[in-house]
């Protein structure tokens, strides 16, 4: 039977990197999936694995990997498999999981190539393992042949080989490599390389074997990209606001008076803040960490939306849980092990912690308000304190609180509602929006019903509300163009079936305009991309072709340029409107 195993919480001393200058990828990669998976048998060797490390290492970083782009997941394989990383779009992410991994000492599995196979196939290549189910390159790098049947690995790589979009390279090194078997695993010849020592695993090869994943032949240069891409992928959405840049860490009590029913209402009510959230490279990153007696680490900050909703549902609450609840000693992990800005997850600057607890700490109140005093003194930190039931203790959430304003009390946790959810969201918003009762940015009191009754969230300008603004409408109404309707206008159609956040578009095939963040016609949100400033806009599809770049960006053919190609002039010399023309 296949075994599987996955990295454990606290990293091993991660292997010394070389330095390499790259470019933002090779070549123009398709928005495609990427697999690296990786012999770790004890034919391999501790020294030979470091430079096979390397080698994975330096092709992550020329793999074009970003949010909207090229996403990787990390495997190991032996007798067993390891998977270090599900799918993401965050290179930090994706370098730290591979590099703080350590071969161990005196080795001495076997390979089951037939068994990885499978496993990418069954686990890897999977929705709740950030697969977007648009096609894939799995790498597979290996020292030797499977100590499997033959008919075994045949057999996997024909069912991996027939998962839609899935192309395979297999990558042998050494001469005791099994020729056949490599180009068994491999869908084509022409992904399979072979070499004759781990030493050559260089920088000429990592640029080859990328060359399946490019939309073109790599480049044989070092080259500065400068088309700026608009058309985005079909999962992208629209959100309540435009996000801001920020660190979001999410400190979650899982002690042994909660119980299993209400932690799984507490998990649930925190994914949705992070899926209200723009989580990407640019704006959101998130983190998340549990705390009882103990603290339990669930992810780093991390831009990939996916690998944050992983981390957070993947936790299971403990059967028979006694544990007690020890806020002072959580906040200090925080500040060591999250917060600290030697890290390199966290960006620093601003940064809102969201603390969800059900009761007192056990502690002295002198060790929390110390571990809270540490936490408040981190520049640009913000802490939101969330106490549920009447076992909290108010003055102990209004010491971890940042201020008064940054404590929400709810009774129970069925009382975790989306309305809390849209509240708390909306602190990472750009711009200081009213939301429920309280001003996103400052915490000063507002109400959005002063202008509109059924409006949740709307903007706020000099103390007051500003009409025709609302963002996120409530009690099942829809939001067209700044109000909130009980029924779409002729022409639209409704979106949505909660309580709040329902909203007018267009239908399917119609195309919108998206200027900077809004629809010309239902005044919806919406975000070209890259350069771009105003963009044609479809409503499940996204962004489209760009129409104006900004920051100084050329227009040609729907792409923004940082210069004009040869047989055409630069015309413009502003922040935005500048276009190519041919001569």
């Amino acid at each position: 039977q296949t075994q599987t195993q996955t990295q454990t919480q606290t990293p091993p001393t991660p292997f010394t990197t070389t330095t390499t200058e790259f470019n933002d990828g090779i070549c123009d990669f398709l928005v495609k999936d990427i697999v690296f998976l990786l012999d770790t048998s004890g034919s391999v060797g501790a020294s030979n694995f470091d430079l096979a490390q390397q080698f994975v290492y330096n092709l992550i970083l020329r793999s074009g990997i970003s949010q909207h782009n090229v996403h990787v997941s990390i495997a190991l394989f032996n007798s067993v498999q390891t998977l270090l990383t599900p799918f993401t779009g965050d290179i930090n992410t994706a370098l730290y999981s591979l590099s703080t991994y350590t071969y161990p000492p005196g080795n001495t599995a076997g390979t089951a190539t037939g068994a990885a196979l499978d496993f990418v196939r069954n686990s890897i290549l999977k929705s709740y393992s950030g697969y977007r189910n648009e096609g894939a390159i799995v790498y597979v790098i290996t020292d030797g042949k499977s100590s499997e049947e033959n008919s075994i690995v045949l057999s996997a790589a024909d069912k991996l080989h027939g998962v839609p979009g899935v192309e395979v390279v297999s990558i042998g090194v050494t001469s005791s490599v099994d020729i056949v078997q490599l180009h068994t695993i491999a869908t084509a010849n022409r992904f399979v390389f072979l070499v004759d020592s781990f030493a050559d695993l260089t920088h000429d090869l990592e640029r080859s074997v990328l060359a399946p994943a490019c939309t073109s032949a790599p480049l044989t240069t070092t080259t500065t990209t400068t088309t700026s891409t608009t058309t985005m992928p079909a999962t992208m959405r629209t959100f309540m606001c435009e996000f801001r840049p920020v660190d979001v860490l999410f400190i979650i009590d899982n002690s042994g008076s909660i119980g299993g029913s209400n932690f799984a209402i507490a998990q649930s009510f925190v994914l949705g803040i992070v899926e209200a959230m723009d989580i990407s490279m640019e704006a959101v990153h998130v983190g998340a960490m549990l705390f009882g007696n103990k603290q339990v680490l669930l992810s780093q900050f991390t831009g990939n939306a996916q690998s944050a909703h992983n981390a957070i549902s993947s936790y299971s609450y403990p059967i028979d849980n006694h544990s007690g609840t020890r806020t002072g000693a959580a906040l200090n992990f925080a500040v060591d092990n999250i917060l600290d800005p030697s890290l390199p997850f966290h960006r620093g600057g601003d940064t809102l912690v969201y603390v969800l607890t059900d009761g007192q700490s056990q502690e002295e109140m002198s060790i929390v308000e110390d571990a809270a005093n540490r936490l408040h003194d981190i520049d640009g930190i913000n802490v939101i304190a969330i106490g549920v039931t009447d076992a909290v203790d108010v003055d102990e959430l209004d010491t971890i609180a940042t201020s008064p304003a940054y404590v929400h009390l709810v009774q129970n946790f069925d009382n975790l509602t989306e309305v809390v959810v849209k509240d708390l969201a909306s602190l990472a918003c750009a711009q200081n929006l009213c939301a429920g009762d309280m001003t996103s940015v400052d915490g000063a009191a507002c109400s959005c019903a002063t202008a509109n009754p059924d409006c949740h969230t709307c903007e706020f300008e000099n103390g007051n509300v500003v009409a025709d603004t609302c963002i996120v409408c409530m009690n099942n109404m829809y939001r067209f163009n700044g109000v909130c309707v009980s029924e779409c206008p002729p022409g639209f159609v409704e979106q949505g079936t909660g309580e709040y956040n329902r909203r007018c578009v267009l239908p399917f095939g119609v195309d919108d305009v998206c200027n900077s963040h809004s629809t010309s016609l239902s005044d919806d949100l919406c975000e070209c991309g890259g350069d771009c400033y105003t963009c044609t806009w479809d409503y499940v599809f996204g962004a489209q072709e760009c129409h104006v770049c900004m920051n100084g960006q050329y227009l040609l053919d729907g792409d923004c340029l940082s210069s004009c190609p040869v047989g055409y002039n630069p015309i413009g010399s502003g922040w935005a409107y500048r276009e190519c023309l041919p001569l």
